[in-house]
């Protein structure tokens, strides 16, 4: 955790941006649930649209940390909230299912599913620890943390929310703003975590995922809140029109198919 932190595993307040560490532009971040959004100087990202596949899967060969890789990996295969993700503890994980076991909103007891690329990163990252806080801060816990939020194996604490979308934002300015060049950067916005679960979701629908489906994996209770990942991008509807061609109408002179006889008596 770094100086600032004020986490705790079911209360993430996180860290106030324009600290020593991770300052970010010159504006503050809004986070508010499932619609949270970054506002950097007075550029506000648009949270409707979501990245291609193609634009995600350059994320994945960005010269990060495992702990970003494997973090941001896990919030796209399994489309979770990163609130929640960032509250896993090691022994929340079930490593042969690809699946772990999350505290959702009103603390029910929930799952999330993950494939193979976080299968492939996790051993790694967790390494030999057996407890405690799954993704961790590079430093040493401050005193006062709470016991929850600390690793007894490594004295770390968990990763906050504010420092983990910092890390994103800053990581991805010239991947979320192509063709745009290095000299540019302090003047870009990043993507933010949301927009993780929310191309996820979005891709999913792409890809016809089933209203019930759609609704396990966003564990939303209403289909009005899928309402916002519903809108496919341009490609996926050229994708969709070419795969689903209609059929052509009859050419003149060719016969046509006989009248129905009607019904009614002589």
């Amino acid at each position: 955790m770094l100086p600032g932190d004020t986490e705790g595993r079911y209360g993430f307040t996180g860290r106030m941006v324009g600290g020593e560490e991770g300052q970010v532009g010159g504006g503050e971040r809004l986070l508010v649930g499932d619609e949270e959004d970054a506002v950097v100087g007075s550029v506000v990202t648009d949270p409707t649209k979501a990245p291609a596949e193609e634009r995600i899967a350059a994320r994945w060969r960005l010269d990060v940390w495992l702990r970003e890789k494997t973090f941001w990996k896990m919030l796209y295969e399994s489309a979770a909230r990163a609130d929640e993700v960032l509250c896993l503890n090691v022994e929340d994980l079930y490593p042969q299912d690809e699946r772990g076991r999350i505290t959702a909103k009103g603390r029910a007891i929930e799952w999330i599913h993950w494939q193979s690329g976080t299968a492939q990163l996790l051993p790694r990252l967790i390494a030999r620890r057996t407890r405690g806080p799954l993704f961790l801060t590079d430093r040493k816990a401050p005193a006062g943390t709470p016991t929850l939020d600390v690793c007894s194996e490594t004295g770390r604490a968990r990763l906050s929310y504010r420092r983990a979308e910092e890390t994103i934002e800053e990581n991805t300015r010239l991947l979320a703003n192509l063709p745009a060049s290095p000299e540019d950067i302090e003047d870009l916005n990043g993507w933010t975590l949301h927009r993780l679960r929310h191309s996820a979701l979005t891709h999913d629908a792409e890809g016809g995922a089933s209203t019930p489906m759609l609704l396990v994996r966003s564990r939303h209770a209403s289909v009005h809140s899928l309402e916002r990942y519903a809108r496919p991008s341009v490609d996926a509807v050229a994708r969709h029109v070419a795969d689903h061609p209609r059929r052509s109408s009859p050419r003149s002179g060719a016969p046509r198919p006989p009248r129905p006889q009607s019904c009614r008596p002589a």
